[in-house]
């Protein structure tokens, strides 16, 4: 079976100059033929070009805005033993993240306890305090 890694990039926004190219679209053609020898190169396949919407926040109030990138999609043949590597490597990761993560929560709850006083303790102290102050004046009877 065939396995492939996939790499998505943002298209490029501006042109570049090069031999030959006249005008903006000569120019903007230079700049994805540069991306895409680029990749080529090292192996990477063009599949495709879309456009997705993105949900931006934009200025002091972050309102949400609907914009759309546009990305170029590529895609290479890897070998099954670096695929499985790949995947025990992310899984160890995702892992270590995940206990960390627990860890740092438990810490947090460790913390706060500490400083919390018992509602009990609190009551009892209190108790013993206003027994100390008041007076004995009780009498006892025989």
């Amino acid at each position: 079976m065939e396995t492939y890694e996939y790499k998505v990039i943002p298209a490029p926004r501006d042109g570049v100059r090069t031999k030959g190219a006249k005008g903006i679209p000569g120019r903007f053609a230079g700049a994805l033929e540069q991306a895409m020898n680029k990749l080529g190169a090292d192996g990477w396949q063009y599949i495709r070009a879309d456009t997705l919407p993105v949900d931006e926040r934009n200025g002091i109030t972050r309102r949400k805005t609907e914009t759309y990138q546009s990305v170029l999609v590529f895609r290479r043949q890897v070998e099954e033993e670096v695929v499985q590597e790949t995947f025990e490597e992310a899984v160890t990761e995702v892992e270590d993240d995940l206990f960390e993560d627990i860890n740092d929560d438990i810490q947090m709850d460790d913390d706060i306890v500490e400083h919390q006083e018992d509602p009990d303790d609190a009551h009892f102290d209190a108790e013993m305090e206003t027994l100390e102050e008041e007076p004995d004046t009780e009498e006892h009877k025989p």
